[in-house]
């Protein structure tokens, strides 16, 4: 009998292909039928009720969907251009200080510790019209006198909202471009300060065009998570006041779950994944086109000291905006960890006590004693994150590995094509592919599972992971495994002892970034999850809310809990972290 032997970069490609095929493609095919359909999810059988057109019309003639659509639009790009802008203003600031680098740096990537659920408790409490920190402080120092309403007023909302996104993602920027500004090369900006260039001149024409590929990198970084957003309007606003925040995604959950009109929602579902695919390949076409660095002759640039600033004039600024800056990083993580060792009277008062009274541990002893909090599982929910985030990080990471380095180092027809079909398939916002693998998910009977959660976040991970992988792959010499297998290694042995040891950053950054996704993950967990054998901790921050109170002190407690082990693992490894994000992917 003859053996079929596959070849080997399909061998490797193979388990990647299967994941993302299972997860991601079936679910869509079917979502895609049903959008053709009348289906709802309280009458099964009219998934065979065929209107062709209709949902698309539908939504097509709706008000209510361009107006979310609108402003989908405007806040990812608003806040796109807002993150990349404050991020290089706050990266220029860091790297001009000579001392605490590495504490800087841990405080800047903070909020990327925080799950987007999180972030959006956290703003609503300080955008309430009564207690919030913002009305109590406009107020302290004069600036108003009356409360603002700002998730009330529908403008106003927007702008609360924008400012929580901004919050969370501007440090991916800033991270990343203070990267490449530690890697811009000293010759050149000695030779600009020898012409007599001034900070700008130098800035414009030699800095910014060598850290064009990490801005890059970031905006390509942003663009897979665009749908983010949904967790931070779903806690902030719910899409009100009277849906004048409602976005594509919070407008897409309301008319599947509540209203279960699934066709109708599966057909604004494939046009919020053709949104998101359009930013994915903007931005990764602008990846792909960075330039390198680009020089500036000294006949290009003119003397320019009469506008040079004071030094030490100039020296005071820049400490003084780095410590507002690095005050608002930290203030509403601050404020989280305060509020959870402060009684309830203190978290509530009006004004505000900055500097608390007592300090306790009654959150705590009630979160975990399952005191006072309707016995709120907390640390089944913690066991389950950490079981779903380790095997989905480390599956992720293997069947990762083993597709980067086919793209690495495999010549194949299709090569361009698969590779950009892998990577659209993280752009498929949560909340969109949440309603048909639910669907399918119940029917296999793994809803409500670890296994189910698992594998939806292998697939989430596995192209990012691939990405980032194949780029540090691309750095270690052909030659070098070659000469190994010359010395009598076999293809395996050449691969652990040659290749990989190089690679290691690589994989170590896409390995805690595929961890921090799953820790942080709220839309898929949300719809795959029933009960506390397989909740997640940011679907158990919800136990702390209802109708119309929220425990804002256990909240608080449990908010720490889930930040303390993304803040160790991200101060041990953050050099990996960084290295892994901007070499991988200026290779790649």
């Amino acid at each position: 009998m003859r053996r079929f032997n596959l070849p080997p970069w399909l061998s490797l490609l193979l388990p990647a292909l299967i994941i993302l095929a299972a997860v991601v493609l079936v679910p869509l095919l079917f979502s895609f039928y049903s959008s053709f359909t009348a289906y709802r999810l309280t009458r099964p059988e009219s998934i065979f009720s065929w209107i062709g057109l209709r949902n698309y019309v539908r939504l097509f003639g709706d008000a209510g969907f361009w107006w979310a659509f609108g402003r989908t639009v405007f806040l990812l790009t608003v806040a796109l251009n807002l993150e990349m802008l404050l991020g290089l203003g706050l990266a220029l600031l860091v790297n001009k200080v000579t001392w605490g680098q590495r504490g800087l740096r841990t405080i800047m990537m903070f909020p990327m510790m925080f799950s987007p659920i999180l972030v959006g408790f956290q703003f609503k409490f300080i955008f309430n019209d009564n207690i919030g920190l913002m009305n109590n402080a406009l107020q302290s120092l004069g600036l108003t006198e009356a409360a603002i309403p700002w998730l009330v007023d529908g403008k106003l909302a927007m702008f609360a909202i924008i400012f929580a996104e901004v919050w969370m993602s501007t440090s991916v920027f800033a991270i990343l471009i203070l990267a490449g500004l530690f890697a811009v090369p000293r010759d050149p900006l000695e030779a600009a300060q020898v012409d007599g260039c001034t900070s700008w001149q130098t800035f414009r024409h030699i800095t910014l065009p060598f850290i064009m590929p990490f801005i890059n990198i970031a905006l390509a970084i942003r663009s897979l998570d665009v749908a983010r957003a949904y967790d931070i309007v779903k806690i902030m606003t719910n899409g009100g006041p009277a849906h004048r925040t409602e976005l594509i995604w919070t407008m897409l959950a309301r008319t599947g779950y509540v209203d279960a009109k699934m066709g109708l929602a599966n057909a604004m579902g494939y046009i919020s994944i053709v949104l998101a695919i359009f930013f994915t390949i903007f931005f990764f076409r602008k990846l792909s086109a960075s330039r390198q660095i680009v020089g500036m002759g000294a006949d290009q640039m003119e003397l320019n000291a009469k506008h040079r600033l004071n030094r030490r004039a100039l020296a005071i600024l820049h400490f003084v905006t780095l410590f507002v800056a690095m005050s608002i990083i930290c203030l509403p993580g601050l404020w989280v960890v305060l509020n959870s060792f402060r009684p309830t009277v203190e978290i509530m008062a009006k004004p505000p006590v900055w500097i608390p009274n007592e300090l306790n541990l009654d959150h705590y002893r009630a979160m975990f004693g399952a005191l006072g909090e309707g016995g709120i599982p907390v640390v089944r929910y913690f066991t389950n994150s950490l079981i779903i985030s380790i095997t989905s990080t480390v599956i992720a990471i293997f069947v990762g590995m083993a597709g980067g380095y086919a793209f690495a180092r495999y010549q194949f027809r299709g090569k361009a094509a698969i590779f950009v079909g892998m990577m659209l398939t993280r752009a498929v916002p949560g909340i969109a592919l949440s309603l048909p693998l639910f669907i399918v998910f119940a029917r296999l009977g793994i809803i409500d599972t670890h296994f189910g959660l698992i594998l939806a976040y292998v697939a989430m991970n596995v192209p990012f992971t691939i990405w980032l992988i194949d780029g540090f792959f691309r750095q270690v010499p052909r030659e070098l495994a070659e000469a190994a297998e010359i010395d009598g290694c076999t293809r395996w042995q050449a691969f652990w002892k040659v290749e990989f040891p190089v690679a290691k950053a690589g994989v170590a950054s896409a390995g805690i970034f595929a961890f921090l996704t799953s820790w942080n993950e709220y839309a898929l967990a949300s719809q795959l999850t029933r009960s506390v054998n397989s909740k997640t901790m940011p679907v158990g921050l919800l136990d702390f809310t209802s109708e119309f109170t929220l425990n804002w002190g256990g909240m608080s407690a449990l908010a720490v809990v889930m930040i303390i082990p993304a803040l160790i693992l991200t101060f041990i490894i953050q050099k990996h972290l960084i290295a892994g994000l901007t070499f991988g992917g200026v290779k790649g």
